[in-house]
């Protein structure tokens, strides 16, 4: 998870001339970034520590004097693992806040929901947790970039790694497969 953070943080430093108005204001405001997750219900034990962990990242990065001397804030939203609630609440920070940037997205039928949103305001989302293929492929949005592997990377692996360690095994349940009378 520390990892993962500190990828969205490099990605963020990349991301920063995009969001970086005259070098007088720059100095004066805050740089506020939407972090939608899922946060309560049966899924926060995805949400809750990747919102722990962006307050700790953003109050590290404000005691070494924020990003181009912007302080970082914050602004955390439940999903409530909803497309339709994540869809409002970036409308609602992209409107009343400013952002525009987005991070946190835990689940992939959220991310895949976020997209006609990012496109609409020209915003950016950045997810570690969503792992559908469809993010960076067939539904691909310049909106949104996802830095994590994917589900087809993951299972590919994960197949891989079962033919190899646990061939005898596969092997097994294949013969088990054909079996008549088990």
């Amino acid at each position: 998870m520390k990892k993962n953070f500190f990828w969205i943080l490099a990605t963020l430093l990349l991301a920063m001339p995009f969001f970086i108005p005259s070098p007088t204001a720059q100095a004066q405001e805050t740089l506020n970034l939407g972090f939608i997750a899922t946060i309560s219900g049966l899924f926060a034990g995805v949400g809750e520590p990747m919102s722990k962990g962006a307050l700790l990242a953003a109050s590290m990065i404000n005691d070494e004097g924020g990003i181009m001397g912007r302080k970082v804030k914050i602004l955390m939203r439940d999903s409530e693992a909803r497309p339709a609630v994540a869809a409002r609440m970036a409308r609602e920070l992209h409107k009343e806040q400013g952002v525009k940037l987005f991070l946190g997205i835990t689940s992939s039928g959220v991310a895949l929901g976020l997209k006609s949103v990012m496109e609409e305001q020209n915003t950016l989302l950045i997810t570690c947790a969503a792992h559908s293929s469809k993010i960076t492929g067939i539904q691909f949005s310049k909106n949104i970039f996802r830095i994590t592997d994917d589900a087809r990377t993951r299972n590919y692996a994960l197949a891989q790694l079962i033919h190899e360690k646990y061939r005898g095994l596969v092997e097994g349940i294949e013969q088990h497969r054909g079996c008549k009378t088990c």
